[in-house]
């Protein structure tokens, strides 16, 4: 790849994960208060979070697919768009069939626009995606503090939720248009097989693949009752913040992650498998350590509850990220990354109706106390991973893709997940 079509690529990828960061955030933080004044019961929230992170799970499966034969633009693009829509229909959704509806269209697009988001980029740098991807990341999470503080200050200054949601939309539109000047990736135009019900249900990933998906989908099940619905209403039921302060908290909340992402990716890392078991112990304790504040110590509770990110996801998310890449079979990439990060991200489906049970039981520490817990529960995993799992490209000088098809000594012995003999079923 020549150093200048990637700067290009690069400062476009940029841009448009600088927008969406800002849509996103500022989507998030109105859509919760938002049901909290319609009224909406802890309960009837959870499904609602949880509907929309289980409907569209064949459909980003299949666009994974579609994506290794014509392209990973032209999908971008699209999810882009059904995104803008989205976010500009949620004023007008009525009931709870509305409010399923467009929560269900916005978390599928999201996650659609993630998942191309890494497949074009590694397909661009393969050797520097690990430092990449958590610039971009690291970039779009400021941009969603950010769109918290604007978020927060629009709901405060006009008291009305349809502003916040119109903002969003536009900056989605724009990243949008921004994608017409990405130059077309490598992927050539060629007929779409039938993708059969065994493969869209992930059960031929390598067995590596296997061992990280199961472990993420762990770890997004904690991650989802605490970041849900509840986490901006949390500080609201028990400290009694106002609007504005739970604005300000949530963007200092992506600040904590952006910047330590962007700082993190500049760390000489070898020990990869390490380094990512350290990150979610002490996130999950961040996280479950915020719940024994009492509330008269708002800001105490805020400051534990913020280190989450800076010592946590900042260092395991971009490890992650390489992992899922490096671990899909090459020719069909797309397909397998996004087998991967659909089933792990299934844990969004349960995560907030934990939270929802919690809330509705009259126990307000409880998905932030239980979320804690099961983020530390999911660095166990990791034991298994494979010693290639350590060799980080950004700082090991002509460091292969791992094969896919190796594991460790321990899983060929005892078998994990369904794997036999280091072998795909």
């Amino acid at each position: 790849m020549e150093g200048s079509h990637l700067s290009r690529r690069f400062a476009i990828l940029l841009a448009v994960s600088g927008l969406a960061g800002l849509a996103v955030e500022t989507y998030d933080l109105t859509f919760s208060l938002y049901l909290r004044d319609l009224g909406i019961p802890g309960r009837q929230m959870g499904v609602i979070y949880a509907v929309a992170g289980l409907a569209t799970v064949l459909l980003r499966i299949y666009l994974g697919h579609v994506s290794d034969h014509w392209g990973r633009r032209g999908i971008y693009a699209g999810s882009m768009g059904v995104l803008a829509a989205s976010i500009f229909f949620t004023p007008a959704a009525v009931g709870s069939l509305g409010l399923n509806v467009v929560k269900t269209l916005r978390d599928g697009a999201n996650y659609v626009r993630l998942a191309m988001h890494s497949l074009y980029l590694f397909d661009a740098e393969r050797s520097g995606f690990k430092r990449l991807i958590a610039n971009t990341q690291g970039f779009e999470v400021i941009m969603q503090g950010a769109g918290a503080l604007l978020g927060g200050w629009l709901l405060v200054r006009l008291d009305t939720y349809t502003p916040p949601f119109m903002m969003a939309g536009v900056a989605v539109i724009a990243g949008a248009v921004l994608l017409l000047y990405l130059p077309k990736d490598a992927s050539h135009k060629k007929p779409v097989t039938t993708l059969g019900l065994r493969s869209l249900l992930a059960l031929d990933l390598p067995p590596v693949l296997k061992l990280v998906t199961a472990r993420h989908f762990v770890l997004t099940m904690g991650l989802a009752a605490s970041h849900c619905f509840i986490m901006q209403q949390w500080f609201v039921m028990k400290f009694g913040a106002s609007e504005g302060t739970v604005g300000l908290i949530m963007a200092i909340h992506r600040f904590t992650f952006g910047v330590p992402l962007v700082l993190a990716a500049l760390l000489p890392l070898k020990r990869l498998r390490l380094a990512a078991a350290l990150a979610l112990v002490l996130q999950g304790v961040a996280v479950t350590g915020s719940t024994f504040v009492p509330p008269p110590y708002l800001w105490i509770a805020v400051a534990i509850w913020l280190s989450h990110d800076a010592i946590g996801a900042s260092v395991w998310s971009p490890i992650h990220a390489e992992w899922v890449q490096r671990y899909s079979r090459q020719e069909v990439r797309g397909r397998q990354a996004s087998q991967s990060d659909t089933i792990a991200n299934l844990g969004w489906v349960i995560g907030p109706l934990i939270a929802g049970e919690c809330i509705q039981a009259g126990w307000i520490d409880g998905p932030f106390f239980v979320s804690g817990v099961i983020m530390a529960l999911s660095a166990a995993p990791i034991a298994w991973m494979p010693a290639s799992a350590d060799k980080n490209p950004d700082v090991e000088e002509g460091a292969p893709l791992a094969d896919a098809q190796k594991v460790s000594p321990s899983m060929r012995v005892t078998g994990t997940n369904g794997m036999r003999g280091g072998k795909p079923r």
